[in-house]
């Protein structure tokens, strides 16, 4: 249920800022500490129903809540949502900076939206502070053709503070829209989870969805790009290995005849009905959606933001007279996160483990380079030290540097790297080394558990006269540790 004293907090807000606006109070203290970006198709066809997002960017205060009017022009669109009694404006929210941010909106014929998001539990971990916080999705029925703009304007928009007395002034935003009926039968929607970490999977969900062609469709094609921030999991297909794309379609019957073009950086997208339209329950018609689930793995920096496109200029179909008729594009994008676990790159021959408290990372001969060892890695920022904690930027690893990942002061994941056969942790594999196995295998010495990890020699877990013989050959010339 709605939390009214939410809503009756935003109402007192509005007021206050309205009688008061000539008390020296913090309100609109910061010029713009937030914009707001509308994002929707921007060709749109008579019937479809349009999914306006709304994202907030470059926020510079913390906030509890925002506020903003959104216009649109009811010759063209008609709203899918305008009756509140019941919270049906909570579908609004896609996405909150927690399950205590709750929606006081309202719809007005004259003016449009008045859209309120805001939580009255003001700890920390609830406030809105980067742009994946919080994704607002309003519904619009596209009712009419013709050139339309969408608009958040500047002058109404407010975000606010932890204290209700300070609110800030956000930055507002446009997007020109044209609705036709021609063409365009189909659309290819898209959508991603609209954050991820850097190094990790991520599921691009493509829906071919939108049908108006009344006498059904039986086969579509349109090509898919991505950009580099990303990296396809399936590039070959002789062997059908793309038939995991197809997540569901008319009677689980459709095929695909698809295929990866790394010159380009794109999938030619095919699919066709099994009987080619001579089984009804495989025709897709009106009302009903092919979905596509396509893994890719995440490359990019964090912070950039990576973005899947469909072109129309590439969407076709044919239908069952086979007449071929074309479609609408779509595109999804995602922010790239640092994440909180140092990953490896997709393909790497390096193996991360734990023994007793600390995290290992096995797989480096000596001579391996500073540059070298962090090129394995998907994370950027990431800090090397030496064993006392002095930061290391270049030159040779050493058996015992440690991997950091930080956020700011926050230590997030550390791995402490081996070098196999660099018991001494200076480097390199010499003399001294088969002189420390040997000691500590006649028990005259003893190891720590660094140097018992360098000492494990293909994942051995024990040093043994083999051990010694191994690198002191090494160390001859007449074996090689790392073969």
């Amino acid at each position: 249920m709605k939390n009214k004293a939410l809503s009756i907090l935003l109402s007192a807000v509005i007021l206050l800022s309205a009688v008061l606006r000539f008390v020296p109070v913090e309100a609109a203290s910061v010029e713009n500490a937030f914009d707001v970006e509308i994002t929707a198709r921007e060709t749109v066809f008579v019937g479809d129903t349009l999914k306006v997002s709304f994202t907030f960017h470059n926020i510079t205060k913390p906030l509890s809540g925002v506020e903003f009017v959104f216009v649109f022009d009811r010759g063209i669109f008609e709203p899918v949502i305008t009756d509140n009694a019941d919270d049906e404006m909570n579908a609004f929210i896609k996405q909150s900076p927690s399950e205590y941010w709750e929606q006081s909106c309202n719809y007005n014929v004259e003016n449009g939206y008045y859209l309120r998001f805001g939580t009255d539990n003001i700890a920390d971990e609830n406030l809105l502070k980067t742009s994946a916080d919080l994704v607002i999705e309003v519904p619009l029925l596209v009712k009419a053709t013709g050139n339309s703009t969408l608009s958040v304007p500047t002058a109404d928009i407010m975000g606010f503070d932890v204290d209700p007395m300070v609110i800030y002034s956000g930055q507002g935003d446009t997007l020109a829209l044209t609705s036709s009926t021609t063409d365009g039968k189909y659309t290819v929607d898209m959508s991603v989870i609209n954050s991820i970490e850097r190094g990790k999977p991520a599921e691009l969900i493509v829906t071919i969805t939108n049908n108006r062609d009344d006498i059904g469709l039986i086969a579509v094609e349109f090509k898919l790009y991505f950009d580099s921030n990303v990296k396809p999991v399936i590039t070959q297909n002789d062997n059908g290995q793309m038939d995991a794309f197809i997540s569901s379609s008319p009677a689980s019957s459709w095929e695909q005849i698809c295929s990866f073009d790394d010159t380009y950086g794109l999938y030619n997208i095919r699919l066709a009905a099994l009987g080619a339209g001579t089984v009804a329950e495989e025709i897709l018609m009106t009302g009903e959606s092919i979905t596509l689930t396509i893994p890719f793995v995440v490359t990019g920096n964090s912070g950039s933001t990576c973005t899947f496109t469909a072109t129309s200029e590439s969407c076709y179909a044919v239908n069952n007279v086979t007449k071929v008729v074309t479609g609408q594009g779509g595109s999804a994008s995602f922010v790239i996160l640092q994440g909180s676990n140092i990953s490896l790159v997709n393909g790497s021959d390096k193996i991360i483990y734990d023994s007793g408290d600390l995290s290992y990372m096995s797989g480096f001969p000596a001579g391996t380079t500073i540059e070298n060892l962090l090129s394995e890695f998907t994370n950027s920022g990431l800090v090397v030290k030496d064993g006392n904690g002095v930061i290391i930027s270049s030159g040779i690893c050493k058996n015992g540097y440690t991997v950091n990942l930080y956020s700011g002061e926050v230590l997030l994941d550390s791995i402490t790297v081996v070098i196999e056969g660099d018991v001494s942790c200076d480097g390199e594999v010499t003399a001294k080394d088969y002189l420390y196995i040997k000691r500590a295998f006649l028990g005259t010495m003893t190891l720590n558990e660094i140097q018992l990890q360098a000492a494990y020699l293909k994942e051995s877990t024990t040093i043994t006269a083999a051990t010694y013989l191994k690198i002191k050959r090494h160390v001859l010339g007449t074996y090689n540790l790392y073969d």
